[in-house]
């Protein structure tokens, strides 16, 4: 019997731990600050903005990100930004703890990170075929789209159980030190290292990518669809803590809330690969869309 790929392949094992570690704390930091914004100060408004500045790093960057990680051994970048993301958290949770924590502040620190995990996904995504054969890469990439299914699911249990326990500063030190704990785990994996060819420009680069997308119609069709998807999606998982707040209920319940829509998104994977019809995936998919509507 063949191993798991996760134990077969050490350099994927020990990306794809790390990434888990780091994710789960996500997930607890996100539970925590969201929680955190709405008790100071009651307001959706400010909650929204929490997410705005989480989201805008990726919008002014993401294009741009992947030209940087071609540039840059990815290894390093993967290392340096869940270690800087870390000592990042946990000084906030120290500021939070003293009470000189101000809401700007709280903005600029979402934007920080939001900078660095808009570096840190493209390298993660360049890594995986580095370190993976090509006939074992369609199950790396299997094992890469559960780690979110497994952070929201745990992540959101364990987040409002500790939040509502130990409080936000315990939240977020968790969430420091799994940052901290992935960039330890992440330090002996080998990722070839593609030395860039210097006589292509940066900005001849990203055109070259801007043309790329414009020649491929289905990668095209598919940016804006998901372009669409994230800028109705966010306000959902907006939508749930304020919902928890006003029907005055604990945090636990935020976290039993975030974790159903996570089992709901397992679910429907499994669902829709079982059922979707062959030849009208464009069809069921806007059925599928139409039936989230009408739920909403």
């Amino acid at each position: 019997m063949a191993k798991p790929l996760i134990l077969d392949n050490k350099n994927f094992g020990l990306l794809w731990f790390g990434q888990l570690v780091s994710q789960l704390g996500d997930k607890i930091f996100s539970l925590a600050m969201m929680w955190y914004v709405l008790k100071l100060t009651d307001s959706s408004s400010y909650v929204s903005l929490v997410m705005v500045f989480t989201i805008l790093p990726v919008i002014l960057f993401g294009t741009i990100s992947g030209v940087i990680v071609d540039r840059i051994s990815k290894k390093w970048i993967i290392v340096l930004s869940d270690l800087l993301r870390g000592l990042l958290v946990l000084g906030t949770a120290y500021l939070v703890y003293i009470d000189k924590m101000p809401l700007w502040g709280i903005y600029m620190i979402v934007f920080l990170l939001g900078i660095f995990t808009a570096i840190f996904n493209p390298a993660i995504g360049a890594s995986v075929p580095l370190i993976v054969r090509e006939d074992r890469l369609e199950k790396a990439l299997a094992y890469q789209s559960s780690l979110r299914d497994l952070s929201g699911i745990f992540g959101s249990a364990v987040g409002g159980w500790l939040i509502g326990f130990f409080g936000v500063v315990w939240s977020f030190v968790v969430n420091g030190f799994s940052y901290i704990i992935s960039s330890i785990l992440e330090l002996p994996i080998k990722i070839p290292y593609e030395r860039h060819d210097g006589r292509s420009r940066f900005i001849d680069d990203l055109k070259e990518g801007f043309r790329f997308v414009k020649r491929n119609r289905t990668i095209l069709h598919m940016l804006m669809l998901f372009m669409i998807l994230n800028f109705f999606g966010p306000p959902i998982m907006i939508i749930i803590p304020i919902m928890v707040k006003r029907l005055s209920l604990d945090v636990v319940f935020l976290g039993y809330f975030e974790m159903s829509v996570a089992v709901g998104s397992v679910v429907g994977a499994l669902l829709v690969a079982s059922i979707t019809p062959k030849n009208k995936k464009v069809l069921f998919m806007t059925f599928l869309f139409v039936c989230t509507g009408i739920l909403l």
